[in-house]
């Protein structure tokens, strides 16, 4: 089989050049330089519209298998066995328990936003901010970051004289990232107030965890707590800090044995389901960045299990998204994600077991079917984007293993598989709406980036045509792209200095 030798990555970015096919010399070429100026001068509308990307309404029907009528879906009574071989096609089995005949608004009644206030440390002014956050996060947030059990939570605020050191850093960190996410899930800057709050609940958090022994008093709060730090960190982009929330959260997850599977014993408790949710989001994340910035991944040989039970007051396809999701990024095995990060091969063998693991992930994420539920748009978007950002990594690993040929039977394997990754992309972003794209904020449109990024690399240095195979999804991808909100500046510039380096010799 044909190849090259291994290509530069950079973050995850291919920089690689490609032999050019006698049969695209024909026509009308373009340098990069051409071409960005071309696709940038049908970007400059107002709209994600002027890209000429129709960006999908709710009703219109999603590339998805058609959703299953809630009078058909089983009521199930045993909690789900977890398969020691994750698909995203198994069929969901959980388990509903905690049901109650309230709803979230008699939970609502009687919370005091000044004694919370009070009760936390700060002054009564943050008392409506605090019912706001927790307004926010059940009505907005929720849908991608489902570990905190709702009644519980309620009726924990309503007593705010009895929370204990612990329960009160969990407030202010819990109000921390739902003030902050929401404020950055748009694309848009965090406005000088708003970071003001989200500092003052953090900063009252730390002061208040300065006096508790996290390390011996570990509890499943503990580690949620960890989690809406790490994320708090990332809206206000402070890597390191963020970084060091992730791994505080994962160490007392697994601490706590929460990587373990579900005992009987616990299984029905819902701050350990909550924990256990949070250490699987966690994983997920961890492997996310691994990818993005060779972050070693402390869950990659000992993954958590899912937990088996839904709670009644939640919708179970939220549930279902979750598992998606983390089901997808656990097709990123070890062995696969430790070559990525290390660049070594053991021998030739270690190469063609890449090679067969590389071709089986890669023919499950181009399945248009690998999704079989019904999901609510906002985990959706971020689960079929994923889905197409995965191949690329993937392809870059294959192209780093000297796995690509311009004759290779299977299309994961040639050089111009980018290009069909970046068509079915933009049939996935036609699916969807841009509120639910817009809620990831820049998670979703660095995953955008990189896949409109080598798509650009291949397009150049394969001499294709102004109207060839490719060009007008660049010009959808660099629409989006160009008009993202406080992002779209970046993105160009990023773009523009990548023409000017890939001039041709």
């Amino acid at each position: 089989m044909e190849g090259t030798s291994p290509d530069v990555l950079h973050r995850g970015v291919l920089q690689t050049r490609i032999p050019t096919d006698s049969d695209n010399k024909a026509g009308q070429l373009f340098t990069v330089s051409e071409l960005a100026d071309y696709v940038l001068n049908q970007t400059s509308g107002d709209s994600i519209h002027s890209a000429d990307v129709a960006i999908q309404s709710p009703s219109r029907p999603p590339i998805l298998s058609p959703p299953i009528p809630s009078g058909q879906r089983s009521t199930l009574t045993s909690p789900r066995q977890p398969s020691s071989t994750p698909t995203l096609s198994d069929s969901h089995q959980t388990q509903s328990l905690f049901r109650s005949s309230s709803n979230a608004s008699d939970f609502s009644a009687g919370l005091d936003g000044a004694s919370l206030a009070v009760a936390v440390g700060l002054p009564v002014r943050y008392g409506p901010t605090i019912l706001e956050c927790v307004e926010v996060y059940f009505g907005s947030l929720y849908h991608v970051v489902n570990v905190v059990h709702e009644p519980s939570f309620r009726r924990l605020l309503a007593r705010p004289s009895q929370l204990s050191l612990v329960q009160r850093c969990f407030v202010l960190a819990f109000c921390a990232a739902s003030i902050l996410r929401e404020a950055c899930k748009h694309g848009e800057a965090i406005s000088d107030d708003v970071k003001e709050k989200g500092i003052r609940f953090l900063e009252q958090c730390f002061t208040l965890r300065a006096s508790i022994d996290f390390i011996e008093e570990q509890t499943p709060l503990v580690v949620t707590m960890s989690y809406f730090l790490h994320l708090s960190s990332a809206c206000l982009e402070k890597v390191k800090s963020s970084g060091h929330f992730l791994r505080e959260a994962i160490s007392f997850g697994m601490g706590l044995s929460l990587h373990e599977r579900e005992q009987p014993n616990n299984l029905y408790d819902a701050d350990l389901i909550c924990a256990r949710r949070t250490l699987a989001l966690l994983s997920v994340t961890e492997r996310a960045m691994a990818v993005l910035i060779d972050v070693p991944a402390i869950l990659l040989r000992t993954p958590p299990s899912l937990p088996s039970v839904f709670f009644d007051a939640e919708d179970a396809n939220t549930l279902d998204a979750f598992e998606c999701l983390y089901s997808l990024f656990s097709l990123l095995n070890p062995t696969i994600l430790g070559y990525w990060s290390s660049g070594r091969l053991e021998n030739e063998a270690h190469r063609d077991t890449l090679r067969d693991m590389i071709e089986g992930v890669q023919h499950q994420l181009a399945s248009r079917s690998l999704i079989d539920r019904p999901l609510p748009d906002i985990p959706r978007a971020d689960i079929l984007v994923t889905q197409q950002w995965l191949r690329l990594i993937l392809w870059q690993i294959s192209n780093r293993l000297s796995l690509l040929s311009t004759l290779s039977p299977d299309p994961a394997f040639t050089y111009n598989y980018p290009i069909q990754i970046a068509k079915d992309l933009c049939l996935v972003l036609e699916s969807l709406t841009e509120d639910a794209i817009a809620h990831h904020h820049f998670s979703i449109y660095c995953k955008i980036f990189e896949i409109a990024y080598s798509l650009m690399d291949i397009l150049n240095l394969a001499g294709r045509q102004k109207d060839g195979p490719g060009v007008h999804e660049l010009r959808v991808l660099f629409g989006i792209l160009a008009n993202t909100p406080v992002t779209s500046m970046w993105y160009s510039k990023i773009l523009m200095e990548r023409t000017i380096a890939q001039e041709p010799v």
